[in-house]
């Protein structure tokens, strides 16, 4: 659990000043926990309710944080309708102004929005506030540069009020530097919004009934059950599941077929969209694990195959041609090397004398093929006997 300490005086001091400035007593209970954060710089996924004060609580800490310099973007506010840019534009002005800080504000996305402060589109204010399709609309025009972007709130609808809105959100964050501060406002940070955390770094998120409470309390990612789940009720064992990474990505580096790989990518990316590619992934990983464990009391035997990558052999065609030949499940094929010349095959034991018959002098691509045990690597490096 983090802890905002009561005794971090300046960040609360701060918090203190930028409400007064803005012509209130005291600051709200939402204000109170995630004003100090934000002067912090952190990342935060928080829970709203209807009058906490939420439009105060991110534009206070953003006039006060962006800087002046260099010309060019500094912050961006998306909202999911007219309204929402039209009250930001109006707490912008009035706060801006009370502060005494000169910036420059384009808002899009309702009727009467125009830039202020003598801005002109395309001109670069400080601060730009719009709906998605909106801001989507200037990028694909070319009149916004989003180089100098410090930070970036996401006032985001309820779950199913705008089914557009996270793809339309994970595109304009496309269009994003990397290392930018990044506040997601949300009525629920459950179902669909909850995708939407993956845009943030380490972020803090901050259900509802905590910002609630009187005590400052938090919670980051790493302690959150949504997040991520309790040791004890992780489903495999994390040293194999590091393991198995560091082998896909060393088979991917060494072993596979870069064109194949590149036929699979362009599927995934035509048919998963971008906010769920990596729950994509981790699905494969986790199936791919499952299958290792169901695998794991089979016994295999290494095989020495003359022939690799010389002949343009990948593992895929070795693991075809065993299969298809022997008439054998993939699960009873196990690791594949390819190498420059010769290549290694793991099949189960049961059906290595056989294979060794039936491929021993077997013509492969206009060569024939030698098949025979593996040496073990303690006696001498694997070659052809």
């Amino acid at each position: 659990m983090v802890l905002l300490k009561k005794e971090d005086s300046r960040y609360h001091a701060e918090t203190g000043s930028l409400i007064q400035t803005a012509g209130h007593l005291q600051p709200s209970l939402l204000q109170q926990k995630i004003i100090p954060l934000i002067l912090k710089r952190k990342n935060i996924a928080v829970e709203t309710l209807e009058g906490s004060g939420k439009t105060a609580a991110f534009i206070l800490p953003l006039i006060k944080l962006i800087s002046k310099g260099k010309r060019g973007i500094k912050a961006v506010v998306i909202t999911s309708n007219s309204d929402q840019v039209k009250r930001a534009l109006q707490e912008l002005l009035k706060y801006s102004e009370r502060g005494n800080r000169e910036l420059t504000f384009w808002a899009i996305g309702y009727k009467k929005s125009r830039p202020r402060q003598g801005v002109r589109p395309g001109a670069f204010p400080d601060v730009l506030i719009g709906t998605p399709d909106k801001v989507i609309d200037n990028i694909r025009r070319g009149v916004l540069d989003f180089s100098h972007l410090q930070i970036a709130v996401i006032d985001a609808p309820y779950p199913d009020g705008q089914p557009g809105f996270i793809k339309d959100v994970f595109f304009i964050f496309s269009k994003f530097p990397q290392k930018i501060q990044t506040l997601l406002f949300s009525p629920s940070l459950a179902d669909r919004n909850y995708t939407l955390i993956s845009l943030l770094s380490h972020p803090y998120i901050i259900p509802a009934d905590k910002w609630q409470k009187q005590f400052d309390e938090v919670i980051k990612p790493e302690e959150n059950k949504k997040v991520q789940n309790k040791k004890e009720n992780i489903p495999f064992n994390h040293k194999i599941a590091v393991q198995t990474i560091g082998k896909i990505i060393k088979r991917i580096k060494e072993e596979e077929d870069p064109f194949e790989l590149n036929h699979y990518r362009n599927l995934i990316k035509k048919n998963v969209p971008l906010s769920l590619r990596s729950y994509f992934s981790a699905y494969l990983f986790k199936q791919s694990l499952t299958v290792d464990t169901g695998n794991k009391g089979n016994e295999f035997t290494r095989l020495f195959i003359s022939i690799g990558k010389n002949r343009r052999i990948f593992p895929k065609d070795l693991v075809d041609l065993f299969a298809s030949k022997l008439n054998l499940t993939k699960d009873q094929i196990g690791l594949v090397k390819v190498l420059d010349n010769y290549s290694f095959l793991e099949i189960s034991s049961g059906v290595a004398e056989r294979a060794i018959a039936v491929f021993s002098g077997f013509n492969y691509k206009g060569r024939r093929i030698s098949v025979n045990y593996a040496r073990k690597k303690n006696n001498s490096s694997s070659s052809a006997s």
